[in-house]
């Protein structure tokens, strides 16, 4: 900006000119250096963030108290061929055991209640050709099959075969609080000899 006087008539005029502002480079060059200090402001302010984050301490962690399913279970099937050696008093022989848990399944300490419940002693003489709920509580069953092979004759299940084979499942198979398993084994007839029994804890 520039200040000037002069005489029009003897008079004195001023004037005052603002030939800086006007010129187009000058213009250019102002923009310019607002331009980077805006760009060097923001680059500032996201250092100075930067720092505060990784600065402050880190939220705790509270760990989950709820789980979450898959369809099924993780852990392996036991295939047919593998044999459980069951212990104690009974009227069936050793069984195969096939892992049939998932979310579905009842739960552990329901299957565990049947144990307890059942453990004074007991026999169920069991008819063909049908399944058959022997036992059960809550969300917890276990029952069997029989007549796999065409006999008409009437089978034997203690309680003993009942509680080992609960027990051995949860032992095998449990998952988050839950278990499912089958398989076959060979009980005693009413009569005699033995016959092929299909057994399974579900849900009820």
């Amino acid at each position: 900006m520039r200040f000037e006087n002069y005489k029009i008539n003897g008079l004195v005029k001023y004037h005052f000119s603002l030939d800086t502002c006007y010129n187009p480079g000058n213009f250019h060059t102002i923009l310019n250096m607002k331009l980077n200090a805006a760009i060097a402001f923001s680059v500032l302010a996201v250092v100075a963030f930067a720092v505060v984050a990784l600065a402050a301490p880190a939220a705790p962690v509270t760990p989950s108290t709820t789980f979450a399913y898959t369809s099924l279970t993780p852990n392996p099937a036991s295939k047919a061929e593998n044999i459980f050696a069951r212990g104690g008093t009974n009227d069936c022989s050793d069984s195969t055991f096939d892992n049939q848990t998932s979310e579905s399944s009842p739960l552990v300490t329901d299957c565990l209640k049947i144990v307890s419940n059942i453990a004074g002693g007991g026999t169920w003489i069991v008819k063909p050709y049908a399944q058959h709920r022997l036992v059960q509580f809550g969300t917890c069953a276990f029952g069997v099959q029989t007549g796999l092979e065409g006999s008409w004759h009437a089978i034997k299940v203690g309680n003993a075969d009942i509680s080992d084979l609960i027990n051995a499942s949860i032992d095998k198979f449990q998952w988050y609080g839950k278990v499912g398993a089958k398989g076959d084994m060979p009980c005693q007839k009413v009569t005699t000899g033995n016959q092929r029994v299909r057994w399974g804890i579900y849900h009820t």
